[in-house]
C-alpha cells in the first residue's frame, strides 16, 4: 500500500532549497517531550552548522542545534501549540525532511494516539463502470465492528485538490480522531468512508495519479450510483438519509456541499471545511452564491431546514479569499432563511486547520 507523504511540506521544503544535504546524517531523535517541545540528535560529526523547523515557521527563525564533542547535534523546539507538525532539519544550508511530529500540552489533543480501543482501516478497491478505472477508497470501522452485529450510521469524508483517498488518515489522522472522540463518548460509533476524489485511476502499482482529474459530475454519478450501494452491501451501514453525512476540505469541501445539498434525500448531514468555490471573472457575487443551489433549496426554506440537518462551514481566519467569499455565501443563506452554522479556525490552508474542523464537526453529526 502505498503512502504519500504531506502535500503541504513538499511546498514547504521546496521553498528552502532544491536539493538534499550531501552531508552524512543520522537522525537518532525528533519526539515530542511534552509541554509543547519537540526534541532533536543528529548524528552529523562533518556538519558545520544543522537547525530545525517546523511547517509553520520560516527558514529564517529555524532554531539552531547545539553540537557535541562526538558530534552529535542536539536542541529543544518549542514550546507550541498542540498540533502535528511537519518537521525538518537545515543542515549547512540544505533541508532535508523529518516528517510529522506530534506537539503536545499536558491535556491530549484528539489526533494525539492514546490508549483506546482502535477502529480499523480497509483500502477497498473496485472496478469504476462510471470511470473504467481501478479505483479505491479507504474505509474505517469503528471498534469492536468486527465483534458487533450493529448497523452504523456513515460519513463520507472527502480530500482536497493533489490528495488522494489516504489523505484523511496519513496527514489528518481521522482515525485516531474518531477513535479518541469515540472512547470518550462524545461521537457516536461510524463508518467512514474516504474515496478518491479526483476522477482518474486510483495511485497503485503502475499507476501514477495526476492529480488531473476534476469531473466533479462524474464523481458524484461514482459515488451515489457505484460506491454506496456497494458498501452498503459489504459493510454493515444504515441506509436512511439521516443516517448519512458527506463533508470535505477545500476541493472536498465544495464536492461535499454541492453533493449534499442538492441530494437531501441521500445526505441530511454536510460539511465543508475551507470549501472552494467556483471561479468567476467578475467575482463571487450574491448572484453567483445564489446560482450555486438548484431547486427551492433557497426558495423554500421550511423544507430545506426541516430535511438538512446541518449545514456546517469552517474557515481559516488566514484564508482571507476564502473568508470573503463565504460572508457572501452566508449572506445569501441568511436572506433566505436557511439555518446553517459558520465557524473560522486559526490558520491558513493546511491541516493544522482541517483537523480541529473534524474535531468539531464529528461531535455534531446523528445526535438528532
Amino acid at each position: 500500500m502505498l503512502k504519500r507523504l504531506p502535500a503541504l511540506f513538499f511546498v514547504f521544503s521546496t521553498v528552502i532549497v532544491s536539493a538534499q544535504s550531501a552531508t552524512p546524517v543520522a537522525l537518532l531523535e525528533a519526539k515530542g517531550i511534552g509541554n509543547g517541545l519537540i526534541r532533536f540528535r543528529v548524528n552529523a560529526p562533518s556538519a558545520r552548522q544543522i537547525s530545525v523547523m517546523v511547517d509553520t515557521m520560516t527558514a529564517a527563525n529555524a532554531k539552531p542545534l547545539t553540537r557535541d564533542a562526538q558530534g552529535v547535534w542536539a536542541g529543544d523546539l518549542g514550546p507550541l501549540e498542540s498540533d502535528v507538525y511537519a518537521a525538518g532539519l537545515l543542515i549547512d544550508g540544505s533541508f532535508r525532511s523529518v516528517g510529522y511530529v506530534i506537539a503536545s500540552q499536558p491535556m491530549p489533543e484528539a489526533w494525539e494516539p492514546t490508549r483506546v480501543p482502535h477502529g480499523e482501516v480497509h483500502q477497498h478497491w473496485f472496478d469504476s463502470k462510471t470511470l473504467g478505472l481501478y479505483r479505491s477508497a479507504w474505509v474505517y470501522t469503528p471498534p469492536d465492528y468486527a465483534k458487533s452485529t450493529v448497523t452504523y450510521p456513515i460519513l463520507y469524508l472527502l480530500h482536497g485538490s493533489g490528495g488522494l483517498e489516504s489523505s484523511w488518515i496519513t496527514d489528518g489522522f481521522a482515525n485516531v480522531i474518531l477513535d479518541n472522540l469515540i472512547a470518550k463518548g462524545t461521537v457516536k460509533p461510524m463508518i467512514v468512508v474516504m474515496p478518491f476524489g479526483h476522477t482518474e485511476a486510483s495511485q497503485g502499482a503502475g499507476s501514477v495519479a495526476t492529480f488531473t482529474g476534476r469531473d466533479n459530475a462524474a464523481f458524484q454519478r461514482e459515488l451515489i450510483d457505484e460506491l454506496m450501494p456497494m458498501l452498503e452491501r459489504e459493510y454493515r451501514v444504515e441506509r436512511r438519509p439521516d443516517r448519512r453525512a458527506i463533508a470535505g476540505f477545500s476541493m472536498g469541501g465544495n464536492q461535499a456541499r454541492f453533493i449534499g445539498l442538492t441530494m437531501p434525500e441521500t445526505f441530511r448531514w454536510v460539511g465543508t471545511f475551507s470549501g472552494s468555490m467556483p471561479n468567476t471573472r467578475g467575482g463571487f457575487s450574491l448572484e453567483v452564491a445564489e446560482s450555486m443551489f438548484e431547486g427551492d433549496f433557497l426558495t423554500d426554506p421550511a423544507s430545506t431546514n426541516a430535511s438538512v440537518k446541518l449545514l456546517w462551514m469552517a474557515v481559516g481566519d488566514q484564508e482571507t479569499g476564502m473568508l470573503a467569499q463565504h460572508k457572501v455565501m452566508t449572506d445569501v443563506l441568511r436572506n433566505h432563511g436557511i439555518r446553517f452554522t459558520f465557524v473560522t479556525t486559526p490558520g491558513g490552508h493546511t491541516w493544522h486547520v482541517w483537523r480541529r474542523n473534524l474535531r468539531d464537526f464529528l461531535p455534531l453529526l446523528f445526535q438528532k
